[in-house]
């Protein structure tokens, strides 16, 4: 019995302690989640109170009062007819302006590009803007919105204005690039025909200096002052043709003082060569003579036609008739040497006026592009 009671008295004492300890430990976990509940919990009160004081301030200041609560449609406002009025003033001031400019613009025309009419309009600074709920009399404002149309509807006039302006610009400007293309096209070409003009002035000066040198040619006159003349107009590649154009026209001798010399030569060359005595002639003539009546002596290539003295003398008298010397000579160089040697100073003049010719004709030859004629071969052959 004592042993049992002892056993429940242990027990009874630990049950006690077992609650003492849990009543302990709940005490300390109330503590802490009361300790926990009340740091969380002032956190959105404080934000609460920071929200309505800074909404609290911002309805109370003047900014707010001036700028925002007039802004706002769905609170009531008086109509402050001062200031109504005088935003008419500023909007009726800022349309005559306009219709001023648009009335200057239609009279002057449109000439350049229009004005910038939208920076003057009739809206006022951003601090006068009106209100959504601004009592402002609607009989202003209508008159105002019609003279504002009719100003947007001559504003569209002028820009329609301008608009044919400019094309009307650009066309010009097409056409006077066009015009630009043509002038310099027809400057190139006079230009052009300017120098072709010139070469052609030249050559005529040319052509009328040598026909005035074939005419001193013709009446065995000198150059005299037509040398520099046709030495400026034919450059210096024509300076060997006219040096001996001009050293042959110093002794020079007409055409027809030729024809009358070689009919005053015409008895002696037909004269027989045997009428001379034999006293009067040397051996040496005299053997030359002999052989004469045997052999007859030509020039290597040339055809021996059997010709007489009298037929060569007719021909060189029918050439000389016909103005061609240079034939003469060549007929005259048929002839036997020693009757050759009776007109020795004719056939020098002869030949002095062929190469003169013959120098005027290489230069008439060069003035017109052909080539020239090269020296006739009886120059050489009188030199023989």
């Amino acid at each position: 019995m004592d042993e049992n009671e002892k056993r429940r008295e242990r027990d009874a004492r630990r049950e006690r302690e077992g609650r003492r300890e849990g009543r302990g430990d709940g005490r300390a976990a109330a503590a802490r989640n009361q300790a926990n509940g009340s740091g969380s919990g002032a956190a959105p009160w404080l934000v609460v109170i920071a929200l309505v004081a800074f909404i609290g301030g911002m309805l109370l200041s003047p900014w707010f009062e001036q700028q925002v609560r007039p802004r706002l449609p769905f609170l009531p406002q008086e109509a402050n007819l001062s200031t109504v009025f005088a935003r008419l003033d500023r909007q009726e001031a800022s349309i005559s302006r306009l219709e001023g400019r648009v009335a200057r613009l239609e009279q002057t025309g449109v000439g350049s590009a229009p004005p910038q009419i939208a920076d003057q309009s009739g809206s006022a600074p951003p601090r006068a803007q009106p209100a959504l709920n601004d009592a402002m009399p609607a009989e202003g404002a209508s008159a105002s919105a019609d003279r504002v149309g009719r100003l947007e509807t001559r504003v569209d006039a002028l820009d329609r204005q301008q608009t044919q302006t400019l094309s009307r610009v650009d066309n010009l400007s097409a056409e006077v690039a066009g015009l630009t293309v043509r002038v310099e096209d027809a400057r190139g070409e006079t230009n052009t025909r300017v120098r072709q003009a010139e070469r052609l002035a030249r050559d005529a000066r040319s052509v009328l200096l040598i026909g005035r040198a074939r005419s001193a040619l013709e009446a065995a006159e000198p150059l005299g002052g037509l040398e520099p003349s046709l030495r400026a107009a034919l450059g210096p590649q024509a300076d060997d043709d006219l040096d001996q154009l001009s050293a042959g026209m110093r002794t020079l001798s007409s055409p027809a003082d030729l024809r009358r010399r070689f009919e005053a030569l015409k008895p002696s060359l037909l004269a027989e060569a045997g009428a001379e005595s034999a006293a009067d002639r040397n051996w040496w003539q005299n053997f030359v003579a002999g052989l004469s009546d045997i052999f007859t002596i030509r020039r290597s290539g040339t055809v021996d036609d059997g010709d007489t003295n009298e037929q060569i003398v007719d021909r060189i008298s029918a050439e000389l008739s016909q103005g061609d010397i240079a034939g003469a000579v060549a007929e005259y160089m048929r002839l036997p040497e020693g009757v050759r040697a009776r007109g020795t100073r004719w056939l020098r003049d002869a030949v002095n006026y062929d190469r003169t010719e013959g120098a005027i004709e290489r230069l008439e030859s060069r003035l017109v592009g052909e080539e020239p004629s090269a020296p006739t071969s009886s120059s050489d052959t009188s030199e023989q």
